[in-house]
């Protein structure tokens, strides 16, 4: 893979005590589109907040931005219960109709599926104290907020857990209440809307056999054929390494734990940290960002695959170290980072958005993607409903980009 734009002094974690540390120097090597970038339209005046502990989600064509938590806001006790869509072509932001929006909205789930945004969980203020164990959706073709109703063994009220979609079930695995840390594993059947404790269901087995992971939040999960990987986190006193990788089967409902393997080039594995980013393409996972619990901000990516285990350290690297971030990627492979704290105090938050491609896209969609880069501001000015009026200016777009430009013309939202 090519280099990344800037070069960096060799470390995993950058302090940033020293003012110098966070100084990066443009390389002569040219830019490719397999570098780490920002795409932000900086004249918008019309774009989210600084912020963290948001979630974000991606389809072909836009990306999704909820919730988030930011000191300096003056509003809502810091809190931002709105939700943003980003079109992916245009870079342009917009602010989506927000009736009945969930409160709680920091360290929250998100999953996109199909045209529904599912959110779990989260916390409110006072941080700890209200916490949420709702599932709400949100229709993106009827731009509306309502609550999923929900019965069975519901979990309790939580923060920082993670969720993921697997054999016509969600899952949601750990979090915290602000005072207790959990690695419980809740289940909830989307046709039948029940909500199940698998592991109250995994049979009878010998006492030490019995394992569960240490409790944590902010971890990050993947999953391949029967298994759901759990990938580092941590509590208020510590952080979890990624040497030895946690696994529920979910048709045993038993834990295991799996030993990785370094990468072949450093023979290193990445530092353990907690309030990192991480998103599956494929049968890989990249993992981006994070702090490691000690006053240290990362800024490196790594690759893990999921057939092996094998570990693999990205010569690329996030434009700047972050944490408390959240990634998202594309059907096609092009991986978002957006938003998370940039300063090691906690006091000093963004609102960028990074962009960089995990693998060789297709012919057409790296035609796409240099038209998106080079003019997405005449895009954002012409009327996207026209497709005459964007066939006047030199555009010829199949119908799969046309759609990409407006999410009305798409199809998929209705």
């Amino acid at each position: 893979m090519a280099l990344a734009v800037y070069r960096r002094r060799p470390s995993n974690a950058r302090s940033r005590s020293n003012s110098n540390d966070v100084v990066m120097q443009k390389s002569s090597k040219p830019r490719t589109m397999y570098d780490c970038v920002i795409v932000d339209d900086r004249d918008s005046e019309t774009r989210p907040s600084p912020r963290s502990g948001h979630r974000i989600v991606a389809n072909d064509g836009y990306m999704y931005c909820f919730g988030g938590y930011n000191p300096a806001n003056p509003h809502r006790f810091g809190l931002f219960p709105e939700l943003w869509r980003l079109c992916l072509a245009t870079n342009k932001w917009e602010h989506m109709p927000n009736e009945n929006c969930p409160e709680e909205t920091a360290s929250h789930s998100m999953i996109l599926l199909g045209s529904n945004l599912f959110v779990w969980g989260g916390t409110g203020f006072p941080f700890g104290e209200r916490c949420s164990n709702t599932l709400n959706c949100y229709h993106l073709g009827m731009q509306k907020w309502h609550q999923v109703p929900a019965g069975g063994a519901i979990p309790s009220a939580r923060y920082g857990q993670s969720m993921t979609f697997k054999d016509g079930q969600l899952y949601v695995i750990g979090g915290t209440t602000g005072y207790n840390y959990s690695m419980m594993v809740h289940a909830m059947n989307l046709e039948t809307l029940v909500w199940e404790d698998p592991q109250a269901n995994r049979g009878t087995y010998p006492e030490w056999d019995h394992y569960t992971p240490e409790p944590r939040y902010r971890h990050e999960i993947a999953t391949s054929g029967n298994l759901i990987y759990v990938l580092g986190g941590g509590t208020a006193q510590t952080v979890f390494n990624f040497e030895e990788i946690p696994a529920f089967n979910v048709q045993t409902n038993r834990w295991t734990v799996l030993t990785s393997r370094p990468c072949p080039v450093t023979g290193t594995y990445p530092p353990p940290r907690k309030f990192h980013a991480a998103v599956q393409h494929k049968d890989f996972v990249y993992l981006c960002g994070g702090f490691s619990g000690q006053f240290a901000m990362f800024d490196d990516i790594w690759r893990l695959s999921l057939a092996d285990l094998q570990w693999q350290k990205l010569t690329q690297r996030l434009p700047r170290p972050i944490y408390f971030h959240s990634a998202a990627v594309t059907p096609e492979g092009c991986m978002f980072v957006f938003g998370g704290v940039i300063s090691e105090k906690g006091d000093c938050r963004s609102n960028e958005t990074f962009k960089i491609w995990l693998n060789v896209p297709t012919l057409q969609e790296l035609v796409w993607d240099s038209i998106t880069t080079k003019y997405h501001k005449v895009l954002a000015k012409h009327d996207q409903d026209d497709r005459d009026q964007l066939t006047r200016l030199g555009l010829r777009l199949p119908p799969k980009f046309f759609g990409r430009l407006n999410a009305k013309n798409s199809g998929i939202y209705k």
